[in-house]
């Protein structure tokens, strides 16, 4: 799961090791780690064990930073609450018989099988995997997450076709290019020259939580920011964006991160 990150606009550059700092937000106080950086922006993030990381240039005072921290005090305490609410990570698969695996949104019992060739299929509700090797846990990972990524190249070229499509109404362009990338705390991404990079492992989560993904990174295309102006602009494209975000973040299988 990814860190929620909230920006604030003043500031320079340089850096320095980070401290901890805290504010006093109505009767709560506010823990967080202030990490000095070369940036424009005082970046905010909370992590999905509840921590707080502020990030922020060394030319900006110490008051300064404390006063946006709490400014966006509600911000902060709300994603906590929310991070807090999400179901524990499961442990990393066992890649043997009787696993379960998820797909587009579904659960699919993993059958390993002795055969001349190597494949994988999804046959009669069961995710096979043909190997010369059914004993090696490392030979059926890698079968699977070529499989992945492959049903992963397939699904979101069509995604994003018909994504493209729905957003170009809206004056939002199509992307220069798109690929996988797999990111340990990211979904998706938008690259300034507007490129759109996806997790692979995105393709186990439902269509409709991959519609908001990629939607989400196309309104990036637009604005570049998590600013009102962005989630203004993705309302307008996506009114139940909110409720496919809750469903993808709820989705304990499908989750290294979240946009």
């Amino acid at each position: 799961m990814p860190a929620v990150k909230s920006e604030d606009s003043t500031v320079q550059p340089v850096q320095a090791g980070p401290i901890q700092q805290a504010v006093d937000y109505g009767r709560q106080t506010i823990l967080f780690t202030l990490q000095f950086a070369t940036r424009k922006t005082i970046g905010i993030s909370v992590h999905p064990d509840g921590a707080v990381h502020v990030s922020a240039s060394c030319q900006t005072s110490l008051d300064r930073i404390k006063a946006v921290v709490r400014k966006r005090g509600g911000w902060i305490m709300k994603q906590k609450r929310h991070l807090a609410s999400l179901p524990p990570a499961l442990p990393p698969h066992q890649y043997r018989s009787g696993e379960s695996f998820r797909y587009l949104g579904r659960q699919y019992r993993l059958k390993i099988e002795l055969a001349d060739k190597a494949e994988v299929k999804l046959l009669r509700g069961r995710l096979w995997v043909f190997t010369p090797a059914p004993e090696d846990d490392r030979k059926t990972q890698d079968l699977l997450q070529n499989w992945y990524r492959a049903r992963a190249q397939l699904v979101f070229a069509e995604r994003l076709a018909q994504c493209s499509a729905q957003v170009a109404r809206y004056g939002i362009p199509a992307p220069q290019s798109w690929r996988l990338r797999r990111m340990a705390k990211r979904w998706g991404s938008c690259t300034r020259d507007g490129r759109i990079l996806l997790n692979p492992d995105l393709v186990a989560a439902s269509k409709n939580s991959i519609d908001y993904v990629i939607t989400h990174e196309l309104c990036h295309l637009v604005i570049h920011n998590h600013s009102k102006a962005y989630f203004e602009l993705l309302a307008r494209v996506m009114p139940d964006w909110q409720a496919r975000k809750r469903q993808l973040d709820s989705s304990i299988e499908s989750r290294p991160g979240a946009v």
